[in-house]
Parts: structure tokens; sequence; C-alpha cells
């Protein structure tokens, strides 16, 4: 009865490095505060606007590196529809 089954599916979790300096953790938590009550699209790209890394993004907004791919791709492709 020792057939093969499927691998379990490795995590990936995309977790950004704790912030080294006092200004970082202040910036992340003031980030967190203000995107609270946003929709995660709109929030990604304010904290893409004031300079956030991906990482810390991802962290803020708990999401992962492909949503963050995706939300861009369809917001490219919005912007040249409109065009």
């Amino acid at each position: 009865m020792g057939g093969r089954g499927v691998a379990p599916r490795k995590r990936r979790d995309v977790e950004a490095p704790p912030p080294a300096d006092p200004l970082q953790k202040i910036a992340s938590l003031l980030a967190i505060m203000v995107t609270k009550e946003m929709e995660t699209e709109q929030a990604a790209k304010l904290l893409e606007r004031i300079r956030f890394t991906d990482p810390e993004i991802n962290s803020v907004l708990g999401i992962s590196d492909s949503y963050l791919r995706v939300m861009r791709f369809k917001s490219r492709k919005a912007k040249k529809a409109r065009k």
C-alpha cells in the first residue's frame, strides 16, 4: 500500500526582513494604520508611490509576491485599454 502520492506543496511565505532601525518600524506601523481601511489594490499603489519595497508591501498588506505582480499587470493592461 505504499503507493506514490503527491508531495505536499512547499510553503513560500513571503515576509520582509525585520526593520533594522526604529524609523523603519515607525514607517511600517504608520503604513499599516493608513492602509487599514483601504482596498488592497489602492493600498499597494499608495505604498509603492511612497517607495516601499515589494517585501515591505507584502508584509504590511499580508499579500503574496504573485498577487502584487498580477495587480501591477492588470493596472498596466487597464491603462493601455484606456488609451
